[in-house]
């Protein structure tokens, strides 16, 4: 079963990889994240620092965020995996469960997006939802912003505040109850 694990892990990290654009390497002759030849925003460098001390890590986070369709891609791929693994160990018939449904519902947050997606759809920029302006890959293929993107990332910023979206968004996680206690 190593063996099995050892193949998965490799197959689960080549596909993050490949989606992400990013090859994470540790080991302490290394503290740089090494991304791949093109450029998204989850080829951005990476300093790990000290491979055994998660403090003296920085990542960009938000950058190696994956897309929805790299989400669905790496949970295709471990599906088949697990499928494999289940019909050599005698269970032919496995099926993985179906996927969860998307979130449904409405809240104030959805009420402000719709505010906001009609405002950036009035400047010819036609995104459902804020993040969907910053996880357009159209943006992230140079690490020089052209003046297309810079104009839409100026009508985000001016919708964003008309319609207060970071109130909200900082209401809405101020409100959650927090269940980390600091010592």
């Amino acid at each position: 079963m190593r063996r099995s694990t050892n193949l998965a892990t490799g197959v689960a990290a080549a596909s993050v990889a490949a989606l992400t654009g990013v090859i994470v390497t540790t080991g302490h002759d290394t503290d740089h994240a090494k991304p791949a030849s093109r450029t998204t925003p989850a080829a951005a460098v990476a300093h790990v620092g000290d491979p055994d001390d998660a403090a003296t890590w920085i990542l960009p986070v938000q950058a190696y965020m994956p897309t929805s369709h790299q989400a669905r891609t790496v949970a295709g791929s471990r599906d088949e995996l697990m499928k494999a693994c289940m019909t050599k160990a005698g269970f032919p018939h496995w099926r993985p469960s179906p996927d969860f449904p998307a979130l449904g519902g409405t809240n104030d947050r959805d009420a402000r997006y719709v505010d906001w997606s009609a405002c950036m759809d009035g400047k010819g920029c036609p995104y459902a939802k804020p993040m969907d302006a910053n996880d357009d890959g159209t943006w992230w293929r140079s690490d020089t912003a052209a003046a297309r993107e810079k104009a839409v990332a100026v009508t985000d910023v001016r919708c964003r505040d008309k319609y207060h979206v970071e109130r909200v968004w900082f209401d809405t996680e101020a409100g959650l109850p927090c269940t980390t206690s600091i010592t």
